[in-house]
C-alpha cells in the first residue's frame, strides 16, 4: 500500500515537533551569546548576513499558538541574544561614515513585535514561568 503524504503536503516532510523547534531556537541563542563573546566581533560579522533569517525565527516562534509556552519562551531568550549580540553592528548596507545605521533599526518593528507576542497578556505568566 501506499504511504499516506506527510502533514505538509505532497513531497513535504513533517513539520518539526514542537521540542525540536524549542531546542533548536535555544541552540540559536547560544549560538549568538557565544558569537557576542568572541574577541574582535569576527564571530558577529559573520553572522551579519544572517539577520534577517534570525529575526524571522524569533518572530515566527514568538508568534506560534499561546499554548507553546517553552518556544515562546526560548524565543524571547534567543531575541535577547540576538540583541546582545548585534547591538554595536552596522548594517554594512546602509551605513556610510558619516551616518552609521545600527543593523537592528532595521527590524526594530518585527523584534517589537515578538516581544508583544511572546508576552500577550493572556500567556505572559507561563511564558516568564517557562
Amino acid at each position: 500500500e501506499d504511504e499516506p503524504e506527510p502533514a505538509g503536503g505532497p513531497g513535504q516532510a513533517h513539520p518539526p515537533r514542537l521540542s525540536t523547534r524549542a531546542f533548536a531556537m535555544e541552540c540559536l541563542g547560544e549560538l549568538l551569546l557565544l558569537a557576542s563573546q568572541q574577541p574582535g566581533r569576527q564571530a558577529t560579522s559573520a553572522l551579519v548576513a544572517q539577520v534577517e533569517l534570525i529575526a524571522k525565527l524569533v518572530f515566527f516562534a514568538a508568534d506560534s499558538p499561546r499554548e507553546v509556552h517553552t518556544l515562546k519562551a526560548a524565543a524571547l531568550r534567543t531575541l535577547r541574544a540576538m540583541i546582545v549580540c548585534f547591538r554595536e553592528a552596522l548594517d554594512p548596507a546602509m551605513s556610510t561614515e558619516e551616518m552609521p545605521l545600527p543593523l537592528l533599526s532595521i527590524y526594530k518593528a518585527q523584534l517589537n513585535s515578538a516581544v508583544r507576542q511572546g508576552l500577550s497578556l493572556d500567556n505572559a505568566g507561563p511564558v516568564l514561568e517557562a
